[in-house]
């Protein structure tokens, strides 16, 4: 819980922040910045500030990972999921053999 709640804590930082420096540039620096060349304020893309933040957060989560354990944890993974892929496989049979016949 509590990585969930600092991942979307980051991300409403970093909302919140580009929010505040949309509004407080002046018409002076929003000139330079307007991609149009106009003097109005400047427009900030949310959706690609959001998903730039997103990605971001999930790049930093992915670099704190211990690349070295994760085949090990998926091989136990596996084992300890046997039963319910050969389940999944009966299953998966099942609905084959309804459908064509």
């Amino acid at each position: 819980m509590r990585t969930f709640t600092g991942f979307f804590s980051i991300i409403a930082l970093g909302l919140i922040a580009g929010a505040m420096f949309a509004a407080s540039m002046s018409n002076t620096i929003a000139h330079y910045f307007a991609a149009d060349g106009s003097d109005g304020p400047i427009n900030i893309d949310y959706i690609s500030l959001f998903l730039g933040i997103i990605i971001g957060a999930i790049i930093t989560n992915l670099a704190g990972m211990e690349w070295s354990r994760i085949p090990r944890r998926v091989a136990a993974w596996i084992v300890d999921n046997t039963d319910n892929f050969s389940y999944l496989l009966a299953a998966i049979i099942l609905v084959f053999v309804v459908i064509y016949y």
